[in-house]
């Protein structure tokens, strides 16, 4: 089994960080510094689960023509990048390729599948990280967090690989749960995702500030509540304790964690609004429910969202 990454950062670089320290056969499609580092120095990880771990050398792409086949291609590449990356994952694949995004959208396996087109095996997915790319070359992995889950979208079967997929991201100790229910979990990720992104965004502010009673606290359980709201009218709803599980999430945080989205907005870098924040008004506007939190947080964050 030879595997693709395609975006070796926070989340990519962990997954094929692992698979690759466990002797995987794995491949990263990356770009600028980050990849000129890891062709020169390998990928260092510092990991609260493996140590410090250099994967050297490693296999990389930085351009189309140079993507290797792969039978599995993780796509992790931020929202707003999906359509920079579709003819590498076209030039990736197979007939028999696995194709598992893990990103922060919501349907994500949908929207990629539809940009793809006909004859690809997509998938859904989503992953627990608390991850970054701390230095060029080097991915930091934070505390004991891990837990990748991916499943099949609404009418396909179980992917060709399956086995193999997970005995292999057993042995790389990535945790990993394949469920028939992963619309459901995409969702109950990015139910949680979004009130953190948008708070941190509104307050500049890392887990500490939200661990402590006050306005932003109280604003991120406002969100969380919009969320739980949301879900409840898609079918998806996370459960009735989803709001407090979510308060004690971030308190179990440790303080200076913040959202990758509020990381970016810091070093000045493109960010997730539109994905993690603007779409949750789009959606809920067109299931008629107010989002009143949502809608304050847009009106800083994404002005022009109606």
């Amino acid at each position: 089994m030879n595997y693709l990454i395609i975006g070796p950062g926070g989340t990519g670089g962990v997954v094929g960080g692992f698979l690759a320290a466990a002797g995987k056969d794995v491949a990263f499609f990356a770009r600028g510094a980050h990849l000129a580092a890891m062709r020169e120095n390998g990928l260092r990880l510092k990991s609260g689960l493996l140590g410090d771990v250099t994967v050297k050398p490693v296999k990389t792409a930085g351009a189309v023509d140079e993507v290797p086949k792969a039978d599995v291609i993780f796509v992790c590449v931020k929202g707003y990048s999906l359509d920079e990356i579709i003819p590498a994952v076209k030039a990736a694949a197979e007939p028999d390729s696995v194709i598992i995004p893990v990103l922060n959208l919501f349907g994500i396996g949908d929207l990629l599948a539809g940009k793809l087109g006909e004859g690809f095996h997509v998938m859904d997915g989503c992953i627990y990280v608390t991850s970054f790319v701390s230095a060029p070359g080097e991915v930091t992995q934070q505390a004991s967090l891990l837990k990748l889950v991916f499943g099949p979208r609404e009418g396909q079967g179980d992917p060709p690989h399956l086995e193999r997929i997970l005995a292999d991201l057993e042995s790389a100790k990535v945790p990993t749960v394949y469920t028939k229910e992963i619309r459901r979990e995409t969702f109950k990720k990015f139910a949680f995702i979004s009130p953190f992104a948008a708070a941190c965004a509104l307050y500049d502010a890392d887990a500490a500030q939200f661990q402590k009673e006050g306005e932003a606290r109280e604003t991120f359980r406002a969100l969380a509540s919009e969320m739980k709201a949301l879900g409840d009218r898609l079918g998806l709803s996370p459960g009735d304790s989803f709001v407090e599980k979510s308060m004690k999430t971030v308190d179990h945080f440790q303080p200076d964690v913040t959202a990758s989205m509020e990381r970016d907005l810091r070093a000045g870098k493109p960010a997730e609004i539109d994905n993690l924040v603007c779409e949750v008004i789009r959606l809920c506007g067109r299931l008629g429910l107010e989002a009143p939190a949502y809608r304050r947080a847009a009106e800083k964050l994404c002005p022009k969202t109606n």
